[in-house]
């Protein structure tokens, strides 16, 4: 099941037994949206959840832009080393354009062994001229419900691999879905991606930290359980490390049902 947990962690064991200690999302919600600010750490989650997986022994692929991945490399928390044999297990694809992805997601059925977990990187990338032509950067939307769907496609096809046994030992009953994507396209964009990915955290940048919480409209199209409405704060250390430095549980924050986390964080700082 996604939780918080396997997209951040910090080496302060007190703050490691907070985070721990949230609830993790229903085992139904299994296609998540992460959308943040530039340079707020989206890669490094992606990474971390990677890891992760790999860690209990699932694999994992990550699908994104080679020369974005090199420019700025993921961060990991100071525990986790990139020499790590864990990262075996997690198969990174290079891809360039909305016409690989699309190929890439329309030949996953074939894999003998299906990943657990498919992570998508800054997904509008691939179905725009980013990286490639400054002269118009605006995400083709057919091609990224094209995407989408072959991607949704493909992880339904998934479903039969598993059997119960195998189910059982990997706990979680089926492969799933994360996708990021900066909140600049993603504003424009977002009835597509929540179209199918209907988990959405939101990170937001606050002073020198940032916070992940789930988006309140997600929250209440899923019907999530109150605990899910927690917000976990971290930092990043430039060509360093991602850690978190706060774990707020919906307790906490004192969350009504319609009310967000943003709201709420915007009521407490007036």
């Amino acid at each position: 099941m996604l939780s918080y947990p396997q997209l951040l962690s910090t080496d302060d064991q007190a703050l490691l037994e907070a985070l721990k200690a949230l609830p993790p999302f229903p085992s139904h919600v299994r296609h998540c949206l992460i959308t943040g600010p530039e340079h707020s750490g989206k890669t490094s989650t992606l990474f971390h959840f990677a890891h992760s997986l790999a860690v209990s022994g699932k694999s994992v692929y990550i699908v994104c832009q080679k020369a974005k991945l090199e420019q700025q490399p993921p961060l990991l928390p100071e525990s986790i080393s990139s020499k790590d044999p864990a990262f075996s297990r997690v198969h990174i694809r290079y891809l360039a354009s909305s016409a690989d992805l699309q190929k890439f997601a329309a030949c996953l059925h074939l894999l003998n062994d299906f990943p657990h977990a498919i992570l998508i990187d800054d997904i509008c990338s691939f179905t725009d001229d980013r990286g490639f032509a400054q002269q118009d950067r605006r995400p083709k939307e057919g091609d990224l419900v094209k995407v989408l769907a072959l991607l949704h496609e493909a992880v339904s096809a998934a479903r039969p691999v598993y059997t119960a046994d195998q189910i059982q030992g990997l706990g979680h009953s089926r492969p799933c879905l994360v996708v990021t994507e900066s909140i600049e396209n993603s504003a424009k964009f977002l009835y597509v991606l929540r179209r199918w990915l209907p988990l959405h955290l939101a990170i937001r940048e606050i002073g020198a930290e940032y916070c992940i919480s789930v988006l309140p409209e997600s929250a209440r199209a899923l019907a999530l359980p109150q605990d899910n409405l927690a917000e976990v704060a971290y930092t990043l250390l430039p060509y360093s490390s991602i850690s978190v430095t706060a774990v707020r549980p919906a307790s906490e924050l004192s969350i009504s049902p319609g009310r967000s986390v943003h709201e709420h964080t915007v009521a407490v700082m007036q």
